[in-house]
């Protein structure tokens, strides 16, 4: 299924993906966004336990306003290099309200 068919925006995302591990999410809001805030942990497995995972880093996403009820697909791309085997998993969504005098869209990628 090609996520990005009839949207040049989303496809353009998405080509950074073949450069570093990505994940996306998709997005709506009864009321509209201002700006979306997504927060997630870029995870590999842990080569030392089976069955578990350890935490690469952490990802700060803002992304632009959105229409009430409307559903936008948002790239999450972290610092990493792309590898098969890390994840970036969404851990927490918001929908704001007001203006913010940070950069949006952007991504604040930190690393441990």
């Amino acid at each position: 299924m090609n996520v990005a068919a009839g949207d040049a925006a989303l496809a353009r995302a998405l080509k950074v993906c073949k450069e570093f591990s990505c994940g996306r999410i998709q997005v709506a809001s009864k009321i509209g966004c201002v700006y979306w805030e997504i927060e997630s942990e870029v995870k590999s497995p842990n080569p030392d336990i089976p069955n578990s995972f350890l935490t690469m880093g952490m990802l700060r996403t803002l992304v632009k306003t959105s229409a009430a009820k409307e559903v936008a697909t948002v790239v999450l791309r972290s610092g990493v290099a792309y590898a098969p085997t890390v994840a970036v998993v969404p851990t927490a969504v918001v929908c704001h309200q007001n203006q913010t005098t940070e950069r949006v869209p952007s991504n604040s990628y930190i690393g441990r």
